[in-house]
This record gives structure tokens, C-alpha cells and sequence, in this order.
């Protein structure tokens, strides 16, 4: 049976409520995010498309990471971080790591 990330129990490690990030530490996680897998420009448009970013809210490059922030802004003006981890652990190349790991446990 091939393993999926459905499969996979959520298990916490701690029962202390993590702590409140700034804006800035929100800001810089998902900014990695974006650096850290956006390696070239098909792996990031990959990337864009699978988190649902609307291209056509910018004109120029110079406003895509600004974009990029907006598309996980909330109402209430902080960053929605759990959103981007999931998008990210959700990305293709991530769960073909993760499954191939599972696989040589197995």
C-alpha cells in the first residue's frame, strides 16, 4: 500500500501552546518558504500555481514577493504561517520526499 500524507498521525511533541510570532518572524517564514523552494523560475511558477497565487495581481517582478506576502495576509493584518506550511508540505516534490522516505522505512 503506498503511504500518503492522510496517513500520517498528527502527533505533538509538547503540550505548552506555541508561542505568538511577530509579524516579522511571520513574514520571514514564509519568505523562506518561498527562497528556500524557489530555486528556479519553473519550480517557483510550479510552486505559485499549486498555492493558488493569482498572477495577474501583479505587473512586475518587483511586486511578487510583496504579492506573494499578500496571498497569505489575514483580515485581522497578520500572516496565515500554518497555510503556508501546509501548501508547502502539500507541493509535489515535498510529497514525493516524504513518500519515499515512508517507503525505505517500510
Amino acid at each position: 500500500m503506498k503511504p500518503s500524507l492522510c496517513s500520517i498521525k498528527k502527533v505533538s511533541v509538547t503540550s505548552d501552546p506555541a508561542p505568538e510570532l511577530t509579524l516579522q518572524q511571520q513574514k520571514n517564514i514564509i519568505l523562506n518558504i518561498f527562497d528556500d523552494f524557489c530555486t528556479d523560475a519553473d519550480t517557483m511558477f510550479r510552486y505559485l500555481k499549486h498555492v493558488g497565487f493569482d498572477f495577474g495581481a501583479n505587473s512586475h517582478v518587483q511586486e511578487l514577493l510583496p504579492a506573494y506576502l499578500g496571498h497569505y495576509r489575514l483580515r485581522n493584518g497578520t500572516y496565515d504561517v500554518e497555510r503556508s506550511c501546509i501548501d508547502l508540505a502539500t507541493s509535489r516534490p515535498i510529497t514525493a520526499m516524504i513518500e519515499n522516505v515512508l517507503r525505505q522505512k517500510a
